[in-house]
């Protein structure tokens, strides 16, 4: 009695036990079954002589049952389609406890079979399902919408403008923005409680960390057992598959997505310049702005010791690749002969830009020019040229050997006879073929030089006079002896 009387009633299911109940009842229930019942006898029957006889005065006796009720229904009035929503979010929390109670006690059973009869449970219902109902079925809508697209390219829009038109006017944007701002205090604490309850569990943390090789190797199977098709197919089958692709790219839609983003930056350049003051576009002073606040806070050793271990890695994937190609020399030799047939192909890439050159008239030639030259902003050139000068000169005036010392250690490790045996032989080959591109050349470059260095009253006279003694004596030394 104690044990009857400390047990709770089972409410879900008698909850449960309630909405069925009601559901059965209701109009659209009850529509459904008139709809599926005859259909599922009809299967039922088959060819069967002696189903069909027995199924015809079944089937009259239930659609008159239905349409009795049905008539009983509406004469009273009962039960309209608010009700039953409403009956439906009252039981929600009921029916998705009872569909997970129920999944999890089919995956029990499921598992407490022995293994040939859950092999063989789960290899009939695989095999004697329908697989081919959702294809038909999908292809029967298909065909459906298409047929009506034929005829009546925005027919869907169409329809569903209204209700489009009434989500936008309906939705609050603002409590929309305003309720996805107040949700990151919330998406915080969720990753905080999944990542304490988490690491509660150390194998857990593993195993997930193990699902991304798992992944990348699952993916890398498929998409290789997906290529291998196309190539056993000939490169001309293979080619015109992927040209025929290309042909479909609407050329003027790229066109006008082009258009329209170019006109989108151009719009906030102008907008940005309208906006700050001159010389200085809003834009830039507040991405300037943005930068400095995000960098305020980034720690910089912490920053460089992450370039550092990318540089690592980096060294790391050029000593793998050595490795790789002084245990595959092949690789090696083609990589040597094949790479200068890449560069080729971009210097003939850059020959065709310029060759467009040629084809302009002289005077659009000569406009085009003269704005590139114009557009080029050589004070700024000029002025980055000097800080870095002055940069050095400072590092120098504080370190004065710290340039000296790196070209010591240059020069201690350079293997001065094999320096000298490839300027040899490389002087010997320019001066017999770049000979005649020399002697063109050279006179005009000697003549530029000479004017550069003839006398003035200017205050780099005395180093020029300087320069040319030295050379002057130098020749003079090697003519006497």
């Amino acid at each position: 009695m104690q044990a009857d009387q400390g047990q709770k009633p089972d409410t879900n299911g008698e909850a449960l036990e309630e909405f069925f109940a009601e559901l059965v009842n209701t109009r659209q229930f009850k529509s459904l079954t008139g709809a599926l019942v005859p259909h599922l006898l009809r299967m039922w029957a088959g060819k069967s002589d002696w189903r069909k006889r027995l199924l015809r005065p079944l089937e009259r006796s239930f659609i008159k049952a239905l349409e009795a009720d049905e008539a009983e229904e509406q004469a009273a009035g009962r039960w309209k389609q608010a009700d039953m929503a409403g009956l439906i979010i009252e039981r929600l929390p009921v029916l998705v406890n009872t569909g997970a109670v129920t999944a999890s006690e089919l995956s029990s059973a499921l598992k407490d079979l022995p293994e040939p009869e859950r092999e063989a449970l789960l290899a009939n219902i695989l095999e004697d399902a329908d697989w081919g109902f959702p294809a038909r079925l999908a292809t029967v809508v298909l065909s459906v919408m298409n047929g009506i697209r034929e005829k009546n390219p925005t027919f869907f829009a169409d329809r569903l403008a209204p209700a489009v038109e009434a989500i936008v006017a309906g939705l609050d944007f603002g409590e929309l923005e305003e309720a996805v701002q107040r949700a990151r205090p919330e998406a915080e604490a969720l990753v905080d409680v999944f990542n304490e309850a988490l690491f509660k569990y150390p194998a857990k943390v593993v195993c997930m960390a193990g699902l991304l090789p798992a992944v990348m190797n699952l993916l890398s199977s498929c998409l290789t057992r997906l290529l291998a098709p196309v190539n056993e197919m000939s490169p001309e089958l293979a080619t015109e598959i992927l040209l025929s692709l290309l042909r479909e790219v609407d050329g003027k839609a790229m066109a006008r997505l082009v258009n329209e983003t170019a006109e989108a930056a151009r719009k906030i350049h102008t907008g940005s310049s309208l906006l700050g003051p001159p010389g200085l576009p809003e834009f830039t002073a507040t991405l300037s702005r943005k930068l400095v606040e995000i960098g305020r806070d980034i720690d910089p050793k912490l920053l460089w010791k992450a370039r550092q271990a990318k540089a690592e890695v980096e060294e790391a994937w050029l000593f793998a690749r050595s490795e790789l190609f002084r245990d595959r020399p092949e690789m090696l030799k083609a990589r040597l002969a094949e790479t200068p047939k890449i560069r080729n192909a971009k210097l003939r890439a850059k020959r065709t830009d310029v060759s467009l050159l040629e084809e302009l008239a002289d005077a659009d030639l000569a406009e085009a020019v003269a704005e590139g030259v114009v557009a080029i902003d050589a004070q700024e050139v000029a002025e980055t040229l000097n800080l870095w000068c002055a940069v050095l000169n400072r590092a120098r005036e504080e370190r004065p050997d710290f340039f000296r010392n790196m070209l010591l250690h240059f020069a201690n490790s350079a293997d001065t006879d094999e320096m000298r045996q490839t300027l040899k032989w490389m002087g010997e080959d320019l001066a017999e073929a770049a000979r005649p591109v020399a002697r063109a050349l050279l006179p005009e470059v000697l003549k530029t030089v000479a004017d550069w260095l003839s006398p003035e009253d200017d205050e780099h006279e005395p180093a020029v006079a300087d320069s040319l003694a030295a050379w002057r004596e130098l020749l003079s030394r090697e003519e006497s002896e």
